[in-house]
């Protein structure tokens, strides 16, 4: 069924004049009623199977039916199944036009949360439903919900395994690439010494690919016991590239980035000592003299020296070999941002005796060897304030993460750096607020993507009844974008964060008076009637887990 309901969306995104949907994906008694359209007027073919279709859909499903042979009867369970007004709501939800995942999931937790299973009429549902896409990510939370006789079923259908305890330690000897990886890092999750010596052992084994996937997994739980690992795998690399110069790039790149991840490593104070000459306090004279103001500089050799170099930073560290866009920057300067980007920020503080705000300021001032001297330029960010940006989020400093937005929120449009990350610093009140002074969450010529995938991080903020507005007039604007498949999936994931009053707001209103009738139209399809509809399934559910 998902097949010709997918044909028809595709085709309505493209257009008839660019794709005619399959009339052989149909239902046999959609076919029959669209036999006595003209099949030359293509939109009115269209219209009639999409909304013949639409019918179809909405119709209903008979659950699935498993026959199986008679075998050991299922164990006796050991917590309460969910309660009738429970069960019902979460097959209203799989009812649901588009299948609401956001709810799905709100559903599992709140049942986990009551120590409830599934009814029995249920489990083949919400077992296939884990093999689905949308859904794979609720794997773990459907295990917790199958009780014993989900998992008595599994001996029928392998793909249903996810239920079963996975010994982690013999996937991660016996399992694919893929999921020899996943083992690693569940590994790495409880045991971290232990993730790593079960890499170092295999390590020689592993190909390119593997290890530059495998040696990731230590970015979670990094800790200063890995280095010597880390230090081996380095230096065996530049031994390798002593005979061919540009061997396993990527590789080299990602073991420098967790060694500079360490500040007391061996690399780090290293490249420390040599980066921290470049910048320096001085002493401006004033008055004639009589007084002297303390200024940060940074200062460079265009031309590169034994460090800022190719052989340096391209050939030994492999972090850069030359600048991506020479207009903007010469290759020292990428050369020099790299290296910012990556080392603490508080070595800063420590090495000037400054606090964030005044090394961020003497950082932007620069105008750099190519930035033009000009009106536009001025609220732009220097080169070197977004990598500052980039090393508060690297080594996870929450002063320096704030103290950023603080300073430069005002500056510049924020959403122009690909900075979002750094939002995850501020509290939910602090969050909302930030948006609405200094983020057009309509832009989508900006990071707009990105920022409202940060919003939808925090499982348990409920929006403002502002903020939820604010939200849900920035998807107007995507209708008539590339947008549209986002929107619709930003929708029904915000579903749990939005004020529950935008209901009773006339949010038709919402979308431009000047706007065609079909974006209108499109408008109270996509985002207004849904969104009411899945408002009073949040309700309900809320209703029937406290009742």
């Amino acid at each position: 069924m998902a097949d010709f309901w997918n044909d028809l969306v595709n085709t309505a995104l493209l257009g008839t004049d660019k794709q005619t949907f399959d009339e052989n994906l149909l239902p046999e008694t959609i076919k029959n009623s669209l036999s006595q359209v003209d099949k030359k007027d293509k939109e009115a073919l269209f219209y009639k199977a999409a909304a013949l279709a639409s019918f179809f859909k909405k119709a209903g499903n008979m659950p699935e039916k498993l026959e199986v042979t008679a075998g050991l009867p299922a164990e006796t369970e050991v917590l309460s199944y969910a309660p009738t007004p429970v069960i019902s709501l979460l097959r209203k939800i799989f009812s649901y036009d588009s299948g609401n995942y956001a709810l799905v999931e709100k559903w599992l937790d709140e049942a986990i949360r009551k120590s409830w299973i599934i009814t029995p009429d249920l489990l083949l549902v919400i077992l296939n439903l884990g093999l689905d896409k949308k859904y794979k990510h609720l794997q773990p939370k459907i295990r917790q919900i199958a009780g014993k006789r989900g998992l008595w079923m599994t001996q029928f259908n392998s793909e249903w395994n996810y239920l079963k305890e996975t010994d982690y330690l013999l996937l991660w000897e016996e399992g694919k690439a893929a999921e020899r990886k996943i083992a690693l890092e569940e590994i790495r999750k409880n045991n971290p010494a232990q993730a790593r010596e079960l890499l170092e052992k295999s390590w020689e084994q592993e190909t390119a690919k593997t290890k530059l996937e495998l040696i990731a997994v230590l970015k979670n739980q990094l800790s200063s016991d890995d280095e010597p690992f880390l230090q081996q795998v380095f230096d065996e690399i530049q031994t390798v590239r002593q005979k061919k110069k540009d061997a396993t790039p990527d590789l080299l790149k990602q073991v420098v980035e967790l060694l500079l991840s360490l500040p007391e490593s061996k690399l780090s104070q290293e490249i420390w000592e040599k980066v921290k000459r470049y910048v320096y306090k001085t002493k401006d004279k004033k008055l004639l003299g009589l007084v002297s103001a303390e200024n940060i500089a940074v200062v460079i050799p265009e031309k590169g020296d034994d460090f800022l170099c190719k052989e340096t930073m391209w050939e030994r560290l492999g972090i850069l070999e030359e600048s991506h866009n020479k207009n903007v920057y010469v290759d020292v300067e990428g050369w020099l941002y790299e290296i910012i980007s990556r080392i603490s920020p508080q070595l800063w503080e420590q090495h000037l005796s400054a606090s964030p705000v005044q090394i961020m300021e003497a950082f932007n001032k620069g105008d750099g060897f190519t930035k033009k001297k000009d009106k536009a330029k001025e609220d732009t960010i220097a080169l070197y304030t977004v990598a500052l940006a980039q090393a508060a989020y690297y080594h996870n400093n929450t002063t320096w993460a704030r103290s950023w937005l603080e300073y430069y929120k005002d500056v510049y449009t924020i959403q122009q750096t690909h900075v979002s990350y750094l939002l995850g610093y501020l509290s939910d009140a602090e969050l909302e607020e930030f948006y609405l002074k200094h983020i057009d969450l309509s832009n989508t010529a900006t990071d707009s993507q990105r920022l409202r995938e940060e919003l939808l991080k925090r499982k348990e903020h409920q929006w403002s009844f502002a903020f939820t507005q604010y939200v849900v007039k920035a998807m107007c604007s995507d209708l008539t974008s590339y947008n549209y498949g986002n929107t619709v999936s930003f929708l029904i994931e915000s579903i749990l964060h939005m004020h529950p009053d935008i209901v009773k707001e006339n949010i038709s209103d919402y979308m431009s008076a000047n706007a065609p009738g079909w974006v209108r139209s499109q408008y109270d399809k996509t985002i207004v009637f849904p969104l009411q509809e899945m408002m009073g399934l949040r309700m309900e559910l809320k209703k029937v887990f406290e009742g």
